[in-house]
């Protein structure tokens, strides 16, 4: 992970599909900052979604108790989660 910290950012997508799309290409430039686990990694998606949605989503479909652990996760300067994508919520 990178050893810099100016900050944290979020992007918003105007689609689930292009907030998956992102954190694709996050992922390929910074392997690093992904996880499965919502306690860890350095980027996340944050998205609602269901069993029917595709393969592809699923990995970033989070309850709204999930959301609110990585909502956590972002407002503490400290944790590692740099990088939030959401679909325009």
């Amino acid at each position: 992970m990178s050893t810099w910290r100016d900050g944290k950012a979020m992007i918003v997508g105007m689609s689930r599909r292009i907030c998956v799309a992102i954190y694709e290409r996050i992922r390929a430039a910074r392997p690093d900052w992904h996880s499965d686990a919502d306690e860890a990694g350095a980027v996340k998606v944050v998205m609602t979604g269901s069993a029917s949605d595709p393969q592809a989503f699923q990995p970033h479909i989070r309850s709204k108790a999930r959301q609110e652990v990585l909502r956590n996760r972002f407002r503490d300067p400290a944790d590692p989660l740099l990088l939030v994508i959401v679909r325009d919520m």
